[in-house]
C-alpha cells in the first residue's frame, strides 16, 4: 500500500475548496493578527498602534475598573480554576450568577456554562429527538448550524428557511406532519450586520404550530432591552431581544452570551421549571464540559452590578457613538446597515477584492475592523464590519470616518454597495 501523508490529504481535499480563505490567510489582511499591547481601545498590531473597532466588548466592561478590581478576591477564595463538571459539583457563585441572570431577563431559571457554542452543541440536540423537525434560519450563526447538524446526526430532520422570511418558515411548518417535536432556530441579532430577528412573528408561528423557538441572542444581550423610548433607544436593562420587542417566553428558549457585552467567559440558557431536571441529564455539554473560569464568576457578578447602577448611562453613550458612525457613513454616500443603530456597523462593498482594498486603506489609517468575506459570508458580498464599544471615544469614531472618506475619495472611489 502506498504511504500517504494524512495531513496533506486533509489540506488537498478540504481546505483548498475554500481557496479564498487560504489566500486571505496567506496575505497581509485583518486575519490572525497578534495584539502585543493595549491601551484603552488602542492596540499594537505589527508594531503599529491602531484603533480597535473589531472588539465585541460593547459595554466596555473589559476595561471597567470595578470589574477588574472584583477578580483578585474571587481568585483567593476559589483558586484559578474550579475543575469540576457541573454534574459533580459547582462553586456557589454559579448559583448567584444564575439567579441574577434569571431575574434580569425575566425567566424561571437559567443554566450557566462556559460558552454559547457549548450550549448550542448540547442544547439543540437535547430539545430534539429522532424524527423531530428543526427549521433553522439560513443566516443563523455557525455554532447554531453545527448544533442542528448534531441533532440531524441523531435522527432529526433539519431544514433551512430563507433569512427572516416568515412566509417561507410558515410554509415549511404547514407542510410538517406528525413529528414528535418542532424547533425553530434563529439569532436574536445577526452578527454580520446587526439585523434583528422578527421575534413577534416568530413567537406567533411557534405557538401556532406547537414549536419551540430557540433564540441565540449572543450579541443582543446586554445592549437592547425592555421599554425602548427616545430617552432609551436601546431600551432599558439590556435584558435582550425578547424583552426589547415586548414578547414573553412562552414556547421560547433564550440563549445569551456574557462574552460580548459583559466581557466574561460564560453563557446561559433559559430553562422552564418543568424542563430543568430533563435538561440537566440530556445536555451533553452541561454534563461533560468544564467549568466557567473563576475570574469570570467575579467579572460577571461585578458587571451585573455595573449594569444595574450605570447601564443606562453606558448604553446612551454607546448609542451616541454608533449613531454618529452610521450617520457619518451615510453623509459620505455609503450604505451601512444601521436601521436599529445597533453597534455592529456593517458597510457592504460587494466584490471581495474591493473589501480587501478598503481593509488595507483602513489599516494604513490606523483603523482595525472585521473584514468579512467568503466563506464566512457569500462570495463577492464583502463587508467591512466596525463594532463600536462604550470604551471607544468620539475622536476615534471621527478617525474612522476620516479613513472612510479616504476610501470614498480614492481613484475610482469605492463607495460601498447599496
Amino acid at each position: 500500500m502506498t504511504s500517504r501523508d494524512p495531513y496533506q490529504q486533509l489540506i488537498e481535499n478540504k481546505f483548498q475548496r475554500y481557496n479564498a480563505l487560504a489566500d486571505l490567510a496567506a496575505g497581509d489582511t485583518m486575519l490572525y493578527k497578534v495584539a502585543t499591547e493595549q491601551k484603552g481601545r488602542q492596540v499594537r498590531v505589527d508594531g503599529k498602534w491602531v484603533t480597535d473597532f473589531a472588539s465585541c466588548n460593547y459595554l466596555g466592561l473589559d476595561l471597567h475598573e470595578e470589574v477588574i478590581a472584583s477578580i483578585p478576591e474571587m481568585l483567593r477564595k476559589w483558586g484559578v480554576h474550579p475543575s469540576w463538571s457541573k454534574a459533580v459539583m459547582q462553586p456557589e457563585p454559579y448559583l448567584e450568577m444564575e439567579a441574577r441572570l434569571a431575574e434580569l431577563i425575566g425567566v424561571e431559571n437559567v443554566f450557566v456554562i462556559p460558552t454559547a457554542t457549548l450550549i448550542h452543541h448540547g442544547l439543540i440536540p437535547a430539545l430534539t429527538m429522532k424524527e423531530s423537525l428543526v427549521l433553522v434560519d439560513r443566516h443563523a450563526h455557525n455554532s447554531v448550524q453545527t448544533g442542528c447538524a448534531i441533532a440531524k446526526a441523531r435522527g432529526a430532520t433539519v431544514e433551512t428557511f430563507r433569512h427572516n422570511d416568515m412566509e417561507d418558515l410558515e410554509a415549511r411548518l404547514r407542510q410538517s406532519g406528525d413529528e414528535p417535536s418542532r424547533l425553530i432556530c434563529v439569532d436574536g441579532v445577526y452578527s454580520p450586520n446587526g439585523a434583528f430577528a422578527n421575534v413577534p412573528e416568530l413567537v406567533a408561528l411557534a405557538r401556532k404550530y406547537d414549536a419551540i423557538l430557540y433564540i441565540d441572542d449572543a450579541h443582543g444581550f446586554g445592549i437592547i432591552g425592555e421599554d425602548p423610548s427616545p430617552e432609551h433607544p436601546y431600551g432599558r436593562k439590556g435584558n435582550g431581544i425578547v424583552q426589547h420587542l415586548g414578547q414573553t417566553y412562552d414556547n421560547v428558549i433564550y440563549v445569551g452570551a456574557l462574552s460580548k457585552a459583559y466581557s466574561s467567559m460564560a453563557a446561559f440558557m433559559s430553562c422552564p421549571a418543568r424542563l430543568k431536571d430533563y435538561l440537566k441529564l440530556h445536555i451533553d455539554t452541561y454534563v461533560y464540559s468544564g467549568p466557567v473560569p473563576t475570574a469570570a464568576f467575579a467579572s460577571t457578578l461585578a458587571a451585573l452590578e455595573v449594569n444595574r447602577t450605570q447601564g443606562e448611562q453606558i448604553r446612551r453613550k454607546l448609542f451616541h457613538l454608533t449613531k454618529r458612525m452610521v450617520d457619518g457613513l451615510r453623509e459620505l454616500g455609503m450604505a451601512p446597515d444601521g436601521a436599529n443603530y445597533f453597534p455592529i456597523v456593517a458597510t457592504p462593498f460587494g466584490k471581495d477584492a474591493d473589501a480587501q482594498e478598503v481593509a488595507r486603506i483602513l489599516m494604513e489609517e490606523g483603523i482595525y475592523v472585521t473584514l468579512m468575506l467568503f466563506p464566512a459570508i457569500a462570495r463577492n458580498k464583502g463587508i467591512i464590519r466596525a463594532t463600536v464599544t462604550a470604551a471607544n471615544t468620539e475622536e476615534e469614531v471621527e478617525q474612522f470616518l476620516r479613513a472612510m472618506k479616504r476610501v470614498r475619495d480614492r481613484d475610482g472611489g469605492i463607495r460601498g454597495a447599496a
